[in-house]
């Protein structure tokens, strides 16, 4: 599917979301799915992160340090909080965790379940990384756009990386965050 027909799929959706049968249609693939999942995030008037929590989510990306936990995700969680462990230091580890769940617990509830059920989804997709190629730092390039960004154009290009990272982390450390 072009972009034109994303954009008609996604009228659809706007339209009767209930009544719609993806099964039904024979030209749509996953990654139109995908596609239809990320322009929705991103036309949202506000993030799922909201505007006003965007200089702390920036901030839990800086606090722990210049280092950053490239943790190796893996299909076990305690695995790959343990490897964030040791690349960051357990108390910088624990410093961005704590950090970015004060983040999740000052969402509106809406939002906070929102981005958990889409971050237990990521979770879902980066599994399949050796089939699909969506590692978390992949789906982070993909969906931060559009669950991180300012209102300052600027700033969301200056931030894109951290961005990125934020994402990254919410899926690299989905049972910590989260669960």
């Amino acid at each position: 599917m072009d972009g034109l027909q994303i954009r008609q799929l996604k009228s659809a959706f706007d339209k009767d979301a209930a009544g719609l049968d993806l099964n039904a249609m024979q030209d749509v693939h996953v990654n139109d799915v995908a596609s239809l999942m990320k322009l929705y995030f991103r036309e949202l008037p506000e993030p799922l992160t909201t505007f006003g929590l965007y200089e702390s989510w920036i901030a839990c990306t800086r606090e722990s340090g210049q280092v950053r936990a490239h943790a190796i995700f893996t299909e076990i969680a305690t695995e790959t909080l343990t490897n964030c462990m040791s690349l960051l230091g357990e108390s910088g580890w624990q410093t961005r965790v704590n950090s970015m769940r004060k983040c999740i617990d000052t969402l509106p509830q809406g939002n906070r379940s929102t981005l958990g059920f889409l971050v237990a989804h990521l979770c879902r997709v980066a599994k399949q990384s050796p089939v699909n190629k969506m590692t978390p730092s992949n789906l982070a390039i993909v969906f931060a756009p559009g669950l991180v960004r300012s209102q300052d154009e600027v700033a969301a290009l200056r931030d894109f990386r951290l961005q990125c990272e934020i994402v990254e982390d919410l899926i690299n450390n989905f049972g910590a965050l989260f669960v």
